[in-house]
């Protein structure tokens, strides 16, 4: 037996029945707006007749409009990463804004997701994780809708916004301590490769030895994990003429690689290794760690992020790229 299934109704329905725009039909269920008593009587008269239900979260945004920010991360596991975005999100509802968090795993999933987000009316985009691919920007432009990249390193050729720490200089920072360190054979452990953050690092520490006179002796991927760190270690350790000074670019990985050099290979930090990490973790000032490392300055970094919206909502045109400084904050596994 079939059964004709019954057509929700939508404010489009009660608009034509009550000869009234659909704006009318919205207004009518929101207390404050202003409207004559008796066309939102006639409304919602004709509504309850009609079984109309508006959506509680279609009015939400339509009232949120342009205040609403969507925040898209790759994950939050990093520490780092969590910290920032909890920060964020905190700053921005602060500021009266209504944050909305959604999570992209991949550079090439963020394309098919952006879509979706555009749906939920956002006034601007925050991407955290990675560089977003072009046409990730073009979606978001054709849109009117700005982008900001944030944390990821400087970025040429994108018409996206960006806030950032300086990771390049960071990087070139912890080059010349090892070569102050008086370190000879020069190691390398990045991270994941499509992070601008990496990138922006490796980048960073090389131009720093090349300023020097200096080359890398060796290098390895340790994928931003402590485990990464520790087999980094275990490969590039167990050569005859194995790297005295390291640079990881990031402090799970240094300190993944800082106990693999300890305790498999017996060695003495900084003596017979200088090992140096990126991003200041609070673990890394414990005394069983007590690494060198790079420290960002993320609370400058998201005050400029909150403005930067502020900014764009006033004028979605413009171009934000803002760059805040890093320090070397010099602890124990250097000379």
């Amino acid at each position: 037996m079939n059964e004709r299934v019954r057509k929700r109704v939508t404010a489009g329905d009660v608009a034509k029945a009550a000869g009234v725009s659909q704006a009318t039909v919205s207004r009518a269920f929101d207390p404050d707006s202003k409207l004559s008593q008796e066309t939102r009587e006639t409304v919602l008269d004709i509504a309850e007749k009609m079984n109309y239900r508006p959506n509680p979260v279609g009015r939400l945004f339509a009232k949120e409009s342009g205040r609403v920010v969507a925040v898209i991360v790759r994950h939050l596991e990093s520490s780092v990463r969590a910290l920032m975005i909890s920060k964020l999100l905190a700053d921005l509802q602060e500021q009266g804004y209504l944050a909305l968090l959604f999570q992209s795993s991949t550079r090439e999933s963020l394309a098919e997701l952006v879509p979706k987000v555009l749906e939920y009316k956002p006034a601007v985009i925050i991407v955290s994780g990675y560089t977003p691919e072009v046409r990730v920007t073009t979606i978001c432009n054709r849109a009117e809708k700005p982008l900001i990249i944030l944390n990821q390193g400087y970025q040429v050729g994108t018409l996206a916004n960006y806030v950032t720490s300086d990771h390049a200089a960071g990087a070139k920072s912890a080059a010349y301590k090892l070569l102050n360190s008086g370190v000879k054979r020069i190691g390398l452990v990045s991270g994941m490769a499509t992070t601008g953050a990496n990138e922006a690092r490796v980048k960073g520490f090389l131009q720093g030895l090349e300023e020097c006179g200096a080359t890398l002796w060796a290098d390895d991927s340790g994928d931003h994990s402590y485990h990464g760190g520790y087999e980094a270690a275990l490969r590039m350790m167990a050569s005859p003429e194995a790297p005295d000074g390291i640079f990881c670019s990031n402090d799970r990985m240094a300190m993944g690689f800082l106990d693999a050099v300890r305790y498999e290979f017996k060695l003495k930090v900084p003596d017979d290794v200088c090992i140096i990490g990126y991003d200041n973790i609070d673990e890394t000032s414990w005394p069983s760690y007590n690494l060198t490392t790079v420290g960002q300055n993320i609370d400058s970094v998201l005050e400029l992020v909150t403005q930067a919206v502020a900014d764009l909502i006033d004028n979605p045109k413009q171009r934000i790229a803002k760059t805040v400084e890093v320090s070397l904050i010099e602890r124990g596994t250097t000379r």
